[in-house]
């Protein structure tokens, strides 16, 4: 018998190690951030009846939504409920508990960045956690009525799961399991978080086909349940210490103090002022963005006056966000390019294509509208570690720093209620208003930070020969 060769090890090993990270990356996929999807699922339970009655004391639909309708005409009145609200308070209810939902999904980033260290929880006991509170959130959820509505905090709670369940993933799958590929897999598991919203256009197919919502809702979350079978494998532990070289440590712009504990360098840090700017431009730019996500039909509706041409525009915008991975090639084309600063300028004029394309009564429009929709989303994502990271280095910027920063933007995104109420009831459905006023305020935070980057940069240049910003 002849022993294994040194080489044959290192291939069998390396297949493992991406059999382990492919199927975290699917779990990512299918379990992670379904929520994203909201408007793939809004025609699901406009079917079901979800809130539908709230509208007891309404007109079967508004007019504001399609003009061409005539609520007066029974089929008409039958179309429109399959697909879209029977009244404005179904839809600002819906509305409401998706921006809930996505404040709830923020504000728990920091909360379980901290409590999946292995001095707490850990990562696996997280993960169990996440998979398991997916799993109570949805059956509550496919098993509520009108006289008993957990549809909302059920939601909510499902968002809180999510989280949970991707954390860890992201935390484990580039670092602890293959530090080789680390940027391959990071953007992996980015563009895994956002396709997870083809759950959603799932739903949407097997209810097309005549499946009822309560009948899909609980085989996903006996598929949840299920995929706590895998949780043995995907943090199996690498069996070699292969000798790797180490990512190198870029110099930060801010450094707190030494011989200070890990929460005294945190309070230290988000005291300053680019931390200030950071979360600001990050706030804005993530109200802006869950906004129009929420609306997305509704701005199609008073723009295109067309039942036929905003349901394209919705499906188009539900395959964009489930696919929304493939910007990585821009993200990453900026980077090279100029660093943070050229992706924040590039998120400034995609604000400002978006706020003037969703609301012109073009239908082209509509169509770039949603594309620059679902690219400064992942822009987003994509750049706020980056800026954290350069401003405070890798110890806590993308981590604990990222999470202080979502929850602080999640606190501003509660706003969108807001806008959306403001929108519907005081503008008659007319979007512009919200739409120019966040996306006008997003590409000036992205104006500004790009601008504050570039200065921040400049005066900590080695060049220069001055230590890196401590004071300031």
């Amino acid at each position: 018998h002849n022993p294994p060769r040194a080489s044959d090890t290192i291939t069998m090993g390396f297949v493992a190690l991406w059999a382990q990270t492919i199927t975290g990356l699917l779990v990512i996929l299918l379990f992670s951030l379904p929520i994203a999807g909201f408007q793939a699922f809004l025609p699901v339970m406009y079917r079901a009846g979800v809130y539908s009655s709230l509208c007891h004391n309404h007109n079967a639909t508004d007019a504001w939504m399609w003009e061409d309708s005539d609520p007066s005409s029974t089929t008409a009145s039958l179309s429109v409920a399959a697909e879209g609200p029977q009244c404005e308070a179904q839809r600002l209810r819906l509305t409401l508990m998706f921006t809930i939902s996505v404040s709830l999904l923020n504000f728990m980033v920091f909360p379980v960045s901290v409590l999946m260290h292995p001095a707490y929880v850990g990562l696996k006991r997280m993960f169990v956690f996440g998979l398991l509170v997916n799993f109570v959130s949805l059956v509550a959820f496919a098993l509520s009525t009108d006289a008993v509505p957990l549809w909302l905090p059920a939601y909510c709670l499902w968002a809180a799961g999510g989280v949970a369940v991707a954390f860890p993933l992201f935390a484990y799958l580039p670092f602890g399991l293959f530090p080789e590929q680390a940027a391959l897999i990071t953007a992996l598991c980015v563009g895994c978080l956002d396709g997870s919203s083809v759950v959603m256009t799932v739903f949407r197919a097997l209810s097309n086909h005549g499946v009822a919502m309560k009948w899909i809702v609980l085989g996903y979350a006996g598929l949840n349940f299920c995929s706590l079978a895998v949780v043995p494998f995907v943090f199996r532990p690498r069996s070699d210490s292969p000798d790797s070289p180490a990512m190198p440590e870029d110099k930060p712009l801010i450094v707190a103090p030494p011989a200070t504990s890990v929460y005294q360098k945190t309070m230290y840090l988000i005291k300053t002022r680019q931390f200030f700017w950071t979360v600001l431009w990050c706030s804005v730019l993530l109200t802006c963005k869950y906004f129009y996500m929420s609306n997305v039909d509704g701005v199609a509706a008073w723009a295109l006056r067309n039942p036929d041409r905003e349901k394209r525009v919705v499906d188009t915008f539900n395959i964009l966000l489930f696919s929304s991975g493939a910007f990585c090639l821009v993200s990453s084309a900026l980077e090279k390019a100029g660093g943070v600063s050229a992706g924040l300028l590039f998120m400034a004029v995609a604000c400002v294509v978006v706020g003037v394309a969703a609301t012109e009564r073009i239908a082209a429009l509509a169509y770039v509208g949603v594309v620059g929709l679902v690219c400064n989303r992942f822009m987003l994502f994509s750049l706020a570690p980056m800026v954290l990271t350069a401003l405070f280095g890798r110890d806590l910027g993308p981590t604990t720093l990222y999470g202080v920063t979502l929850l602080c933007a999640a606190s501003l995104n509660l706003t969108g209620y807001f806008w959306s109420w403001l929108s519907v009831h005081h503008f008659n459905g007319d979007f512009r208003v919200a739409m120019y006023s966040l996306n006008g305020a997003g590409a000036v935070a992205s104006l500004v930070l790009a601008i504050l980057m570039s200065r921040w940069t400049a005066r900590n240049r080695p060049s220069q020969e001055k230590q890196p910003l401590i004071n300031n």
